[in-house]
């Protein structure tokens, strides 16, 4: 599970409305990933990761290992793959910069 952003109540409120959004459904779990809308019954279609093909998507697998999103997270996390408690150490900023760059919820 990845874990909570390095946030205050005042970072989280400088924030666009369409980036809190993404950022409550990529740490709460609801993001409207494949692999979640398929666990739901919203997608009968491949759960497979849109980006890489290689594992079911999840907010966790987009974040921390897909290959595809490697240069956004070096980007945040100065490494190209990140581990769920690495996402406590980032500025919930960046961590939205990351979910944009990858067009992960395509919210922006």
């Amino acid at each position: 599970m990845i874990s909570k952003p390095n946030c205050s109540v005042g970072n989280l409120l400088k924030l666009s409305r369409h980036q809190l959004k993404a950022v409550v459904a990529i740490f709460t779990g609801h993001a409207p990933v494949r692999g979640h809308l398929y666990i739901i019954g919203l997608s009968d279609g491949d759960p497979t990761c849109r980006f890489c093909g290689t594992e079911t998507e999840t907010a966790q697998n987009n974040i921390c290992c897909c290959e595809v999103s490697s240069r956004q997270r070096y980007n945040v996390f100065v490494k190209l793959t990140a581990e769920p408690r690495d996402t406590s150490t980032a500025l919930v900023t960046d961590l939205c910069l990351l979910i944009q760059g990858m067009g992960l919820l395509n919210l922006y």
